[in-house]
């Protein structure tokens, strides 16, 4: 009895480690939830709630979502860095959700998967990008995943995929215009 003990133990583990999408992504959102209460707010937040209070279909310097987010937040619960920054957290959660599905989609195991959404957990930059609520915000997200999309899109042959990847564009346009370099890249590259 006592032997069959640690191998129920190992198939547990051994089946909670083939989830490392929901593992790794839950991961990311603790950690910036933690972290992101740390430190004060950063002058681009205390602008975004300013021009937030004050919408427009667009700033000089960035879209409305963001803005609309950060007046949003404040307006809930004022002073709250967690509720401020939760954006952010989960659209980093999120991105290595996805990271790890990208993996898979692209016939990686599951070290490879695990390995893919580590690094995305682990980048200084995915870090920063979670860390506070900037413009940047969904960027990355966007990236993996309209790179999935496209991928699928090319697997299946069905191209009204390209409808999600106009809608994953057009939403992240409301964050930050620099989703257009990547849609100028995906025509260059695409037939």
């Amino acid at each position: 009895m006592a032997a069959q003990m640690p191998e129920t133990r190992l198939r547990q583990a051994n089946s909670v480690l083939r989830h490392p999408a929901l593992i790794l992504g839950a991961l990311t959102l603790v950690l910036h939830a933690y972290v992101n209460q740390r430190y004060g707010v950063f002058r681009d937040e205390l602008y975004f709630i300013v021009c937030g209070r004050h919408p427009d279909w667009g700033y000089v310097d960035q879209p409305p979502l963001i803005p609309l987010i950060a007046a949003l937040a404040d307006h809930l619960a004022p002073g709250s860095l967690l509720l401020l920054r939760a954006v952010s957290a989960l659209a980093m959660a999120a991105t290595a959700a996805a990271t790890v599905y990208l993996a898979r989609l692209l016939d990686g195991r599951l070290f490879a998967q695990w390995l893919a959404g580590l690094c995305v957990l682990l980048a200084p930059v995915d870090l920063a990008f979670g860390a506070l609520l900037t413009t940047d915000a969904f960027l990355p997200l966007a990236w993996v995943g309209c790179a999935a999309l496209v991928i699928l899109m090319l697997r299946s042959g069905d191209y009204r995929l390209w409808l999600f990847v106009g809608i994953a564009v057009g939403l992240t346009l409301w964050s930050k215009y620099l989703i257009l370099y990547y849609v100028a890249a995906l025509a260059i590259v695409l037939p």
